[in-house]
């Protein structure tokens, strides 16, 4: 949310500084918009095809080098019309993937409870973030601060993503250990697995947190 919500709603503001229209600036914003209405349904469809983890923690990082290296250098209407649309596409990965990847970290039966304390949570990012760049664009004077801010946060975010995606894949392969249960989701898990097993596989893939941060695992 620190990178996100800079983005929304710095970009046209950005636009403004290197000299485009209001018109051209507010085409940008609703560009971006856009960009996120066209990316949402793919990031869903092979989140369930190749896991909800490696798809959040892929799809965050890309937002960050899109931001890094694409926005950093949009001097023009049309170099920013090409991030607005292409970066928009994964900007809202989050709100894509929470509410899975919240089920495969806490269990469906915990979702309800785990959502509304991210939601609690994310007021602080939320109100704090856009202040934050406007502060880092006053004192720089212009918006490179704030643009490597924005990609900067994306690619931490991704690698505490990582963190999770190894804690789970530990997790998984423990569980596949100790009970046979065919394919290992967050359904399998809530409705076959037995709860003891659960813990024990819980407790011993924190042990192995960074043992896995490399494999290749659908979760």
């Amino acid at each position: 949310m620190l990178a996100y919500v800079v983005l929304l709603f710095s970009l046209a503001n950005f636009a403004r500084s290197i000299g485009l229209t209001a018109s051209q600036a507010s085409t940008v914003s609703a560009i971006l918009n856009l960009g996120q209405a066209i990316g949402r349904p793919p990031i869903g469809y092979f989140s369930d095809n190749i896991g909800r983890i490696n798809m959040a923690t892929l799809m965050t990082f890309v937002s960050g080098v899109f931001a890094l290296v694409i926005w950093t250098n949009a001097k023009s209407y049309g170099v920013l019309i090409f991030y607005a649309i292409i970066g928009g596409t994964v900007a809202g990965t989050f709100w894509t993937t929470i509410a899975p990847v919240t089920a495969e970290v806490v269990g469906l039966r915990n979702v309800p409870s785990a959502l509304s304390i991210c939601w609690l949570v994310l007021v602080i990012p939320c109100t704090f973030s856009e202040p934050i760049g406007l502060e880092i664009v006053a004192y720089e004077g212009g918006y490179l601060g704030a643009q490597l801010f924005t990609g900067f946060m994306y690619v931490g975010a991704a690698a505490c993503a990582l963190l999770l995606r190894s804690w789970k894949i530990a997790e998984v392969d423990e569980i596949e250990g100790l009970q046979v249960v065919g394919n290992v989701d967050a359904v399998t898990i809530e409705t076959k697995v037995a709860e003891g097993v659960k813990e024990v596989a819980r407790k011993t893939a924190r042990k192995r947190l960074l043992g896995c941060i490399w494999r290749w695992k659908k979760v």
